[in-house]
């Protein structure tokens, strides 16, 4: 589906929140998330403080619109 998403929207990245892990998503201060790229790159961040992941995606945009 966010694949799909992806393409549809015309996205450049698109980040899929994992809901089913302990201690990720909205109710918690740590999140595990796995970030697409228009050239379909998968990259799966561990679970880690929202700061870090914060940092880290940056840092994988920043990468990628140069």
């Amino acid at each position: 589906n966010a694949k799909e998403k992806l393409q549809r929207k015309n996205l450049d990245f698109i980040f899929l929140n994992s809901l089913n892990d302990q201690h990720a998503g909205f109710a918690f201060d740590t999140n595990k998330v796995t970030m697409i790229d228009k050239s379909n790159k998968i990259i799966a961040f561990e679970l880690m403080t929202k700061l870090e992941l914060a940092k880290k995606i940056t840092v994988e945009i920043i990468k990628r619109t140069k």
